[in-house]
């Protein structure tokens, strides 16, 4: 081989390398997305042959496979919102209590 190319496949090797070490810490999402496309793709299909709009089924198969995690989610906001609530009337107690104790 001439240095030509020994440098080319330097390079090469190089960008290769690279190219691994920045896709390395999303290889999971990218195979789990490929994962949940593939499973509910049937979905899509059976949505997509109802209303002959490809648009409109994407959204929906989207809404349907996201709606569990939203609607987790939004519950938990929730709680935490009432829990938020309750300790802001406990402390609000409290610091009314300390006013009068500390006025007498």
């Amino acid at each position: 081989m001439d240095r030509v190319a020994i440098i080319k496949l330097t390079f090469v090797s190089l960008v290769l390398i690279l190219g691994i070490y920045l896709v390395y810490p999303i290889i999971s999402g990218i195979l789990g997305g490929l994962i949940f496309s593939y499973a509910f793709f049937p979905v899509y299909n059976y949505i997509n042959s109802k209303l002959n709009r490809r648009g409109l089924s994407a959204a929906l198969t989207t809404l349907f496979i996201s709606a569990p995690f939203l609607i987790t989610i939004l519950y938990g906001f929730y709680k935490a919102v009432e829990q938020l609530n309750y300790v802001t009337q406990i402390l609000k107690k409290r610091i009314s209590l300390r006013y009068l104790i500390s006025w007498d």
